[in-house]
């Protein structure tokens, strides 16, 4: 049996009810849905924001949704200390996305379509975000009360995922204007298919730890340590950039709206660790 996370965890479950009449062969459906639609809002944000300010986003927002819906949702118990860190983090993500937009605005492309195209990232990444918390919720409730295996659920999430994606993939991909069996020709090429492995693979083994990890701890700190992979995503890119000196394969240094962004991510750190060490500690 996982040895799970119940501290602040009301005696009963809040949750028992609404999971107690799936069947354990359809309970991974649920959170393969929400992973789906996570996804490709994750995605398709990239398109529009630049991959370190996506991840700032991404993870602060997470962590924000992700305490305010267990608290709601599973009734866990939030001490104060750890609300302020809540509300620090809610504050650089607000400067993240703020001084982020004027520095796109302030860039080599400053024109409105590219402002507005800026907060069209911003919102999926919001969407994104909510998503992403339902579908980490419902593991951590099927792996904490139900004690489904962290390994068999990563594998059965992924079939389904990929049922999932097929039945919607084919009617929505011409509405999208592509062509399903271009597509199809692509995917035959062999560079494509060695990516395509390698990606599987790689994407496996993450989410094996990341659902191990939300097995024995909680949603929330899972996605308080996101936020630790944000500067790595971020340096990664001005080394593409400036190695390549191509902005679609990295991004670039602005003065000064990179360093206000720098700054806010400070404000998320210090967030962080209000919450994270602060709040483990104060009762």
């Amino acid at each position: 049996r996982i040895s799970a996370s119940t501290h602040g965890l009301p005696t009963h479950s809040r949750t028992r009810s609404c999971h107690a009449n799936i069947p354990w062969y359809l309970k991974p459906a649920v959170p393969a849905f929400f992973n789906l639609l996570n996804s490709s809002m994750r995605w398709a944000s990239l398109v529009y924001v630049a991959a370190s300010v996506a991840e700032m986003l991404i993870s602060g927002m997470e962590l924000v949704l992700s305490v305010c819906a267990t608290r709601l949702v599973r009734g866990r118990k939030i001490t104060w200390v750890r609300w302020v860190g809540v509300l620090v983090v809610t504050l650089g993500i607000i400067l993240v996305g703020v001084f982020d937009t004027n520095n796109v605005a302030d860039g080599e492309t400053n024109d409105e379509s590219t402002v507005n195209k800026q907060i069209i990232g911003i919102l999926l990444i919001l969407g994104q975000s909510v998503m992403s918390v339902i579908q980490d919720l419902t593991e951590e409730v099927f792996m904490q009360e139900t004690a489904f295996p962290p390994p068999l659920l990563v594998g059965m999430e992924g079939a389904y995922g990929i049922v999932i994606a097929l039945i919607l993939y084919f009617p929505i991909a011409p509405l999208l204007g592509e062509n399903p069996s271009d597509v199809a020709t692509s995917l035959s090429e062999g560079n494509v298919i060695g990516l395509a492995i390698g990606w599987t693979l790689l994407v496996t083994v993450t989410g094996i730890f990341n659902i191990a990890a939300t097995a024995v701890t909680s949603s929330m700190t899972r996605n308080v340590w996101k936020n630790m992979r944000t500067l790595l995503v971020w340096i990664m890119g001005l080394i593409l950039f400036y190695a390549t000196g191509s902005s679609e394969l990295g991004e670039g240094w602005y003065i000064p709206g990179s360093f206000f962004i720098l700054l806010s991510y400070g404000v998320m750190c210090v967030g962080i660790f209000i919450y994270y060490g602060k709040g483990a500690r104060a009762t």
